[in-house]
């Protein structure tokens, strides 16, 4: 309805009623507009909270753990391959089953002890990988950082890992030494921050929107 008020006459009401009716709706009726504003931002806000479901996590870990597992192999080309000569190119699919199985079954297995290797690397590396993306939604909501947390995240688990390459064999560097730690810890800051970057958008990332839903 057209506002009015007393003593108008036609010529001014024409006049009000073509001001009202070219203002914007939602200032002619502001409280639908604001409700409708509101709503979407709590919306929004609870889109970019990081997602706890099952699937959530568990599709985030799964990936994000396949692209760390991807990362340190680049890195091991690179540095200990490339760099510091340490092993052959090859010899990083192997590398994880002469670790848990021994050097000796690793030669008797051939070219499959690189298939076993390469299953035994990506299987912990999405072990790692939805771990991180359980305990991602605990950091976040306390405010910090995907990459602060995976530096410490990456060191303990190449501690725990490597703790139990020495319980089950023999056949292992010298794990206290410095330059097998740092090198060690270095390696899996390669996996760990690009993994926890991919969790955490992942888990950030809002849905598509549907046609006609705010």
């Amino acid at each position: 309805m057209i506002p009015t008020f007393p003593g108008q006459d036609l010529k001014s009401r024409s006049i009000t009623s073509k001001i009202v009716l070219i203002l914007p709706i939602h200032i002619v009726c502001p409280r639908g507009e604001v409700l409708r504003k509101v709503l979407g931002a709590m919306r929004t806000m609870a889109e970019m909270t990081a997602k706890t479901d099952p699937k959530s996590v568990l599709q985030a870990g799964l990936k994000g753990g396949l692209l760390g597992g991807v990362t340190i192999w680049i890195y091991e080309a690179v540095v200990w391959v490339g760099a510091q000569h340490l092993l052959p190119l090859a010899g990083i699919p192997r590398n994880a089953t002469g670790l848990v199985f021994g050097s000796d079954v690793q030669a008797s297995l051939g070219l499959l002890a690189s298939v076993i290797g390469t299953l035994i690397h990506f299987l912990f590396a999405v072990f790692w990988g939805v771990l991180f993306a359980c305990i991602w939604p605990y950091f976040k909501r306390r405010g910090f950082e995907a990459t602060l947390v995976a530096l410490p995240y990456a060191m303990i688990a190449w501690i725990v890992m490597h703790a139990a390459i020495m319980i089950a064999s023999d056949n292992h560097p010298n794990y206290y030494d410095p330059n097998v730690i740092i090198g060690g810890f270095m390696s899996h800051f390669f996996f760990a921050v690009p993994m926890a970057l991919y969790v955490k958008h992942r888990m950030s990332r809002p849905p598509h929107k549907k046609p006609g839903v705010f």
